[in-house]
């Protein structure tokens, strides 16, 4: 677990990644050591736009340190993922970050294994794998058995792969904070 003020830098280091790389600025050296355990937990960096997902990115487990993941995934998740096009400078004083550390995965057999809300879910089989998030579950509305059957869709996988025993499923949990408020937009000349 994370204290508030790590919390708030860590976020801080996601959103002055993005900016930087958005206004093609070299990287900033990010201060401040984020040491959980004996090894970095697996983290997720989500943007949002409005109530809307506008980028998501994210690793199950790192060698890196923390501070540095979060500021590589935070940049991946402006620029890299497939759903969305590129967030544009325009759009950065609108994002909210959100950031997901992850538990190690553990293996699960069933949906009943599940705590909606609580957990996310890895489903895989062969070189076919997907990741959802525990907050996915929650804001869908969704039972562990639809999370499981959307998380094989992902994974482009039959919905009821999850089922039949030859899809591989794992269960974690994370620790999930953000910015508390709505961006808002920056002084004259920020950006």
């Amino acid at each position: 677990m994370l204290d508030e003020t790590q919390r708030i830098a860590l976020l801080r280091i996601a959103r002055d990644a993005v900016t930087r790389f958005l206004r093609g600025d070299s990287p900033a050296d990010a201060e401040g050591s984020f040491a959980i355990a004996d090894s970095s937990p697996g983290v997720f960096v989500s943007l949002y736009l409005g109530p809307d997902l506008r980028g998501c990115i994210g690793v199950i487990a790192s060698r890196s340190p923390l501070h540095e993941m979060v500021a590589s995934l935070a940049v991946s998740a402006a620029t890299e993922d497939p759903r969305f096009d590129p967030v544009r400078i325009e759009e950065l004083a609108s994002l909210r970050f959100e950031i997901s550390l992850l538990s190690p995965p553990r293996p699960i057999s069933h949906a009943r294994e599940i705590v909606v809300g609580r957990d996310g879910v890895i489903v895989g089989s062969g070189v076919r794998g997907a990741l959802l998030l525990p907050q996915v579950a929650a804001s869908q509305g969704w039972t562990a058995e639809e999370l499981l059957s959307a998380a094989c869709r992902k994974a482009g996988l039959p919905p009821s792969a999850w089922s039949g025993g030859a899809v591989e499923l794992q269960a974690f949990t994370a620790e999930v904070f953000g910015e508390e408020r709505e961006p808002h937009p920056p002084a004259e000349g920020a950006l």
